[in-house]
């Protein structure tokens, strides 16, 4: 593998020591006037994507034409969540370590970084805390290689042939060890053309929908049914359809998206078949549509495209009485500019979805939350098996206003003797998807009921809830 230092050397001759023309790449920058984060805001920005940006970079080589392995390394590290500037600088280090446990202490407590010549790689491992927090923050990452801007070399320095390069400003995105081993990332949305191309198949790469109607309709025994009136710009075809989805599959039981065929009451004639799903809990609106394209060229363009498309959206339901679960209607609200919803999708795979919208984090919001969680229904009875036994089970709803989860534990077995519990389903059934764990402790005497929950959240890190 060559060496860093021979390739900085040859660059040196080929520009000459006065000046170095500026290579355009990747910049960042920071306001030094921006406001400092709250304390709120920084716990968000450290759970949603903590990252330094790295300033000025710069490199100095001693003797590397010969094989030398020494020099300096500098930067300044800002860190986005808690606005605090760092400088990091290591002078007559080794750039070549054979080792990876050599950290060099920045300005700033709790940040190191380790440098490595010939990956050209620079590590990057902080911790931190947000105001009053209890909360610790540990990340580690890697910066995004950052070009090199210009390189000036000193043959007659006191160490040695030195070459000074200075390189364009970069970036650390970390991924968390603590308060939870994720790795954080923005999510990642569908692309909005700017103008919609003329051709179907150019249209169906970035598929889009418009909702010309939509109609929920909530039964008593929890199903229900959708209506709707949807638009494909694709294809520039309404399909007016009606999907009814029953109580077993109207909540998910394992965060998957649970489709539901939408029989056409209109139909198109290139679209082929349309899905429907929606999280009545999270206020997420599923569509999956498959079509093919009258202008689409054989054998360069595809025959069938299938698009699926997410739209995070309240429901209007003016008689709903309450939390009653007896039947009422709902609506979509009216978007503020009057203009029709309007949203776009994915093709050919959509990314992994979280159960909670974007813009609800459940992993934000459970740090952020201080609320207790509310017991909304409790049932305790006496069962006796066919042999005369007698033992209790019990119904709960347990909400938890972090993730805007609701857990019901349907007759589970319960002891009450005040002590701690592990929750065991009822034969047939199953915990809670959400929940990692749960403990209880019931003691009826003295009218006490506690629980101890763990859950899962998925919308920081899909890929690894």
């Amino acid at each position: 593998m060559v060496r860093l230092g021979d390739c900085l050397l040859g660059l040196v001759l080929a520009l000459g020591a006065s000046a170095s023309p500026v290579i355009q790449g990747r910049q960042y920058s920071n306001d030094p006037n921006a406001k400092p984060p709250t304390a709120a805001e920084c716990l968000e920005i450290s759970l949603t994507y903590p990252n330094h940006i790295i300033l000025g970079p710069e490199l100095t080589t001693i003797n590397g034409s010969s094989g030398g392995t020494q020099g300096d390394i500098g930067f300044l590290a800002f860190n986005t969540a808690t606005h605090v500037m760092a400088l990091c600088r290591a002078k007559n280090i080794e750039l070549d370590p054979k080792t990876s446990d050599q950290w060099h202490n920045c300005n700033v407590t709790g940040l190191q970084f380790q440098f490595n010549l010939t990956s050209f790689e620079m590590n990057l491992r902080n911790t931190w805390s947000c105001g009053n927090s209890s909360l610790v923050f540990s990340s580690t990452g890697t910066w995004e290689e950052p070009l090199i801007q210009g390189c000036f070399d000193d043959p007659d320095a006191a160490r040695g042939v030195e070459i000074l390069c200075i390189m364009g400003n970069s970036q650390v995105s970390g991924a968390l060890s603590t308060p939870v081993p994720i790795t954080p990332q923005l999510p990642i949305l569908p692309f909005t053309p700017y103008e919609s191309p003329e051709r179907c198949p150019d249209r169906s790469i970035d598929p889009e929908w418009v909702v010309d109607k939509f109609s929920y309709q909530h039964h008593a025994d929890k199903s229900y049914g959708i209506s709707i009136d949807l638009t494909s710009i694709a294809t520039n075809e309404v399909v007016s359809c009606h999907a009814a989805v029953d109580s077993k599959t109207a909540e998910s039981s394992d965060g998957v998206t649970r489709w539901a065929k939408c029989s056409p009451t209109t139909v198109g004639t290139f679209i082929t078949s349309t899905e429907v799903s929606f999280e009545q809990n999270y206020g997420i609106l599923g569509v999956r549509q498959s079509w093919s394209c009258p202008d689409a060229i054989k054998g360069y363009d595809e025959d069938v495209y299938t698009g699926v498309g997410y739209l995070a959206t309240s429901l209007v339901c003016p008689d709903r009485q309450g939390n009653s679960s007896a039947e009422y209607s709902c609506g979509l609200p009216a978007p503020a500019s009057g203009e029709k919803i309007r949203f776009s999708g994915y093709w050919p795979d959509a990314p992994q979805m979280p159960h909670t919208t974007y813009s609800h984090s459940c992993t934000v919001a459970s740090f952020l939350n201080t609320t207790n969680i509310t017991l909304q229904e409790y049932q305790v009875d006496t069962v006796t098996d066919a042999t005369g036994k007698a033992s209790l089970v019990g119904t709960f709803s347990i909400a938890n206003p972090g993730p805007g989860d609701v857990y019901r534990l349907n007759r589970i077995p319960v002891i009450d003797d005040g002590e701690w519990h592990a929750c065991e389903a009822a034969p047939g059934q199953s915990l809670p998807w959400q929940l990692a764990g749960c403990r209880y402790a019931l003691d009826r005497p003295l009218r006490q009921l506690s629980f101890r929950l763990s859950w899962y959240c998925d919308d920081r890190d899909p890929l690894h809830p």
